[in-house]
């Protein structure tokens, strides 16, 4: 019996922290374009699909797998689009990705700030 190397179609594995990270990214897109136009009108189930679908695959750099995992994580953080408002709708999403950990503080550091060894320079003391 041959043994197969192919990964298993259909099968979910670990999501990075990078693909968590654009997840975030994606919910907070979609709360964008939600927010956008008639806040009374309702969430259409489809075009909620389609808009995670293109977004995801956006963040995914065009990657079909990489989009399929970025798109379900978001489908589990976001909340029920049925029977919501646009509106409110784009205020859970937002809600979400900070309950993810996504902040809108502009004096937050876009880049981590990681601990490192001093430099010393010529004369022996530190920078």
């Amino acid at each position: 019996m041959g043994k197969s190397t192919d990964a298993c179609p259909g099968v979910m594995r670990d999501v990075t922290d990078e693909q968590k990270c654009k997840a975030v990214g994606v919910l907070v897109e979609l709360a964008g374009r939600y927010a956008e136009g008639d806040p009374d009108a309702s969430v259409d189930w489809m075009e909620w699909l389609a808009r995670v679908g293109a977004v995801s695959f956006e963040a995914a750099g065009h990657g079909q797998a990489e989009s399929r995992v970025i798109a379900t994580v978001v489908r589990e953080l976001a909340p029920n689009p049925e029977n919501a408002q646009r509106g409110k709708f784009a205020a859970g999403l937002l809600e979400a990705a900070r309950a993810a950990g996504w902040s809108d503080d502009e004096n937050e550091p876009v880049i981590p700030r990681f601990p490192h060894p001093r430099r010393e320079d010529e004369a022996g003391g530190a920078q």
